[in-house]
């Protein structure tokens, strides 16, 4: 089997996962957060953190992640070698 198509296979069962099972537990849990808020500053703050805080973060990750694999030299092995 080619690596390439391993690795889209090892995707698409991660992203079945992670709609199958993960999102339906995370989503519920995490708008539980919003109701100690008052009951007028609840959804003006999820309609914040869904529209603008999400975006915002992934593109940073997305930022970072450009910069780690196209401005600065690094190899992924050694680096994930050193969290251990």
């Amino acid at each position: 089997m080619d690596a390439s198509l391993a690795v889209f296979w090892l995707v698409i069962a991660n992203q079945g996962h992670l709609q199958g099972a993960e999102a339906p537990v995370d989503n519920p849990s995490f708008k539980v957060l919003y109701q100690p808020a008052a009951s007028r500053a609840a959804p003006g703050a999820q309609i914040t953190v869904e529209t603008i805080v999400t975006p915002v973060t992934t593109g940073v990750a997305g930022a970072v992640m450009l910069l780690f694999t196209r401005v600065i030299p690094y190899d992924p092995v050694r680096f994930a070698l050193r969290c251990w």
